[in-house]
């Protein structure tokens, strides 16, 4: 694994929990950018995890049901622990969760990684950071059929798949237009994996690496000031429907900068981050 998205994995966790920290902030004290930046960190995990997907799979033969069943494996457990341990303090104590009577469908559904409406224009699933799996899931499920095509056609077949959607979002008005799954699966923010899918596909030929690490350091200051102040740039929207996932412009072109740069300064032999990482 490449140790510096080893280290934007951290920042992009750290992000994540600025975003649920801030909240407990007085707004007024902090500036817009600064408050609201955080949300980036979903779009740089979607970018590392569609780069990681086709690193660890580029030199082997994996059978699809392989791929799967380790993905499974992987996140399935934990996040049904933490799904089955909402369920049950919103049953015990409801006050403290602010949380309305749990349905067994949606505990069903949130297990198996479908996303619903549990309150009008509310796709979080029981467990509120599960939206992210969903799409992790349905990234996965894209990839491990694509692993039944040849090792070159894979990476355009994924592309293809995901570009297509994101293109059927823009006729998408909202949830009463085609329900929750047409919506969900259809979003900008799926285009995060395919710039993953790509910068692993790019730096996969080392002799199209520069050396000189100097361009890669401009690809990740441009990735970073963009993460920090596009949202200013080009606003927030007014999509309704909540989790916001239409935050391809605003972050995940940043984050498909950022993991480049990362990757092409080790490939030129700098490494990130702090010595207690390594």
């Amino acid at each position: 694994m490449v140790f510096n998205v080893q280290v934007m994995r951290a920042i992009a966790a750290t992000l994540v929990v600025w975003v649920h920290t801030q909240e407990l902030i007085v707004t007024d004290v902090l500036p817009h950018w600064l408050r609201s930046f955080g949300y980036g960190g979903v779009d740089l995990f979607f970018v590392i995890s569609g780069f990681i997907m086709v690193r660890t799979t580029q030199n082997k033969n994996i059978r699809p049901i392989q791929f799967y069943r380790k993905r499974i494996l992987r996140v399935a457990p934990l996040y049904a622990f933490f799904t089955m341990l909402v369920v049950i303090l919103s049953a015990t104590m409801p006050d403290v969760l602010k949380s309305t009577q749990i349905e067994f469908s949606q505990i069903a559904k949130s297990l198996v990684f479908i996303p619903f409406e549990k309150t009008p224009d509310s796709l979080y699933p029981i467990y509120y950071l599960g939206w992210t799996l969903n799409y992790e899931m349905f990234f996965y499920s894209i990839f491990a059929v694509a692993l039944l095509l040849p090792k070159r056609a894979r990476l355009m077949a994924i592309t293809a798949v995901i570009v297509s959607l994101a293109g059927i979002g823009n006729s998408i008005g909202g949830l009463s237009d085609y329900g929750v799954a047409a919506f969900f699966y259809t979003r900008p923010i799926l285009m995060d994996f395919v710039l993953g899918v790509l910068t692993a596909s790019y730096f996969h030929d080392s002799a199209r690496i520069a050396r000189n690490p100097m361009r890669w350091w401009v690809c990740l200051a441009a990735g970073a000031s963009w993460l920090a102040f596009g949202g200013q740039v080009i606003g927030f929207g007014d999509l309704p429907v909540s989790p916001s996932t239409d935050t391809f412009l605003r972050f995940g072109i940043a984050s498909g900068l950022i993991v480049a740069g990362v990757v092409g300064l080790e490939q030129s032999g700098t490494r990130i981050g702090s010595p207690l990482m390594q």
